[in-house]
């Protein structure tokens, strides 16, 4: 999916500690776009992130989800 014959991927190990989040999405959130051709963008991603981090985890989803869908 969306890579070339020679694409190089390299490999990383990441050690998470308790009460650490790891947001894993793919390039369409980012690059969606509303009525007026504009992409949602990591600036308001991380936005949105930054302002619901102290909350449940239900919370920052859906804190993304209506940044997302107000967008």
């Amino acid at each position: 999916m969306g890579h070339k014959k020679d694409s190089v991927f390299t490999e990383a190990k990441l050690i998470l500690e308790p009460n650490d989040v790891l947001y894993i999405f793919t390039d369409g959130l980012l690059e969606a776009e509303n009525a007026e051709h504009q992409a949602y963008g990591e600036r308001k991603f991380i936005k949105s992130i930054l302002a619901n981090a102290k909350n449940g985890l239900e919370m920052q989803r859906d804190s993304i989800l209506n940044s997302y869908n107000d967008h």
